[in-house]
């Protein structure tokens, strides 16, 4: 065991170092305002001098450029323009900010746990790599050029030494996880008291107004510590249930303060007969859709369905 310890210190501490060698000197934030990708073709066709093109990033089928103007360009090579959605804002389900992009987010400190980090600009399979090859282990996107990453302080340091291939920053801004974005919409308007019951929901509840949810983890976490301390903010929830717990709206937003594995709370949701299946908020939860437990005629049982019509224009 101590050997596997040492090795995985040595080959940390060596991927720190090379980040800092290959990567020195990356201190500039990547522009922010006036960004569009464009292919490599295009770069190679048209001469942007006269435009101020400033190039951020190659992804070596195309690139990330920032424009002054865009006046006098032809309408063909306008036309082969993507504009980039706006870099200083992340958003992931209930949380969403706008940062400041001439800030640098801290080199160090960072403790052990969840974070989301706001990057240059769009990203590909390269980007993620190489914020993985960092050390810290890629869980979730974020809107619009984010991810959710988890890693420790030292991993958190090599990845804010990544830069582009044009030498700015890779990663904009970091933010701890916050609890609001681990509960759903409707549980964080509870919980807060922008709802007052759950009387007027289709949430499971008890007759004590309580809600039954469900509790997922990240993964590879540890589910059985989490689930120990998940009993001390709810109880569980009736056998009828499956991995289901009752929560106090009091006590919803401690738990997630407090374990941090918790990577999502969702409320179970009771079934309706209904003969519209459009996307709507009653049936886009699993729950509503198939029966509850003892409760046959609470969802569908798949008779009358129609799952597929296809007219091939052959008459028998």
């Amino acid at each position: 065991m101590s050997i596997s310890i040492s090795i995985r210190t040595i080959l940390m501490a060596i991927l720190v170092v090379s980040a800092s060698s290959l990567f020195a000197g990356c201190d500039s934030p990547a522009p922010a305002d006036r960004l569009y990708s464009v292919s490599n073709s295009l770069l190679r066709e048209y001469d942007f001098t006269a435009n101020g093109l400033v190039k951020i990033h190659d992804y070596g089928y195309g690139s990330l450029v920032q424009l002054a103007t865009t006046d006098g360009l032809p309408l063909q090579v306008l036309a082969r323009l993507r504009a980039v959605e706006d870099p200083t804002t992340i958003s992931y389900r209930s949380f969403s900010t706008t940062f400041d992009p001439a800030m640098l987010p801290s080199p160090s400190g960072y403790a052990d746990g969840y974070y989301l980090l706001a990057l240059f600009g769009p990203l590909d399979l390269a980007v993620r790599a190489a914020v993985e090859r960092a050390g810290l282990r890629v869980l979730d996107s974020a809107n619009p050029y984010g991810l959710l990453v988890k890693g420790d302080s030292q991993a958190m340091t090599a990845a804010l030494s990544l830069c582009t291939t044009e030498g700015f920053r890779f990663i904009r801004a970091v933010y701890p996880l916050p609890a609001v974005a681990r509960l759903s919409t409707l549980l964080l308007r509870w919980s807060t008291g922008d709802l007052a019951d759950l009387s007027t929901t289709n949430v499971v509840h008890t007759s004590d107004g309580n809600a039954v949810v469900h509790v997922i983890f990240y993964e590879g976490a540890d589910a059985m510590g989490a689930f120990s301390l998940l009993q001390s903010y709810f109880q569980a929830a009736p056998s009828e249930f499956s991995n289901a717990w009752v929560a106090r709206k009091d006590r919803l937003l401690p738990a997630l303060e407090s374990i941090q594995d918790i990577a999502y709370i969702e409320p179970f949701s009771k079934g309706g007969l209904s003969t519209n299946i459009a996307v709507k908020q009653e049936v886009m939860n699993i729950e509503p859709v198939w029966p509850l437990p003892g409760q046959p005629d609470t969802g569908y049982d798949g008779s009358g369905i129609t799952i597929l019509q296809a007219r091939i224009g052959v008459a028998h």
